[in-house]
């Protein structure tokens, strides 16, 4: 069972989290499943590709931390883990991740939004009246656009 969309890799392969019991998944365009991977306790939830042709996959609960959620950087022709990110319990729930041209994601949770470099560190922003729900977007280098928690619509930089 599949509860989040698929993201699709420069190279077309199709990979997707969110089946049942964190396995994440990678077709290729054809449809051949090309591995499958379990990567926490939970299902993984929402990724990105990148412009380095890897592909961002979000997802919690692991053996060594069951309240922490992370954004981890695979290959999508072998599921091979580059990196994983600590979100340090930022309480991510079903967040896109934002990509800018400069390769950092930004990953929307309960408490504002998280940066992480294309080298995998990890540095939580924002918080309190700013908390921030979805997804944010990058209209330009250096600023997001989201909705805070009273659905008003943010501009930051």
């Amino acid at each position: 069972m599949v509860y989040t969309s698929p993201t699709v890799a420069a190279d077309g392969t199709i990979v997707y989290g969110g089946s049942g019991g964190g396995v994440a998944t990678a077709l290729s365009p054809a449809g051949a499943v090309l591995w499958s991977k379990n990567l926490t306790y939970f299902a993984s939830t929402m990724g990105a590709s990148t412009s380095d042709g890897q592909v961002l996959l979000i997802s919690g609960n692991t053996e060594a931390c069951r309240a922490c959620t992370f954004l981890s950087k695979l290959s999508p022709a072998t599921g091979e883990v580059a990196w994983s990110a600590n979100l340090h319990e930022q309480n991510v729930q079903a967040a896109a991740v934002t990509v800018d041209s400069a390769g950092t994601a930004f990953v929307p949770h309960g408490h504002g939004v998280t940066m992480v470099t294309p080298a995998g560190n990890a540095t939580a922003c924002g918080g309190g009246a700013n908390n921030s729900l979805g997804s944010v977007s990058v209209p330009a280098e250096g600023v997001l656009l989201g909705l805070n928690a009273q659905g008003q619509l943010v501009l930051a930089s």
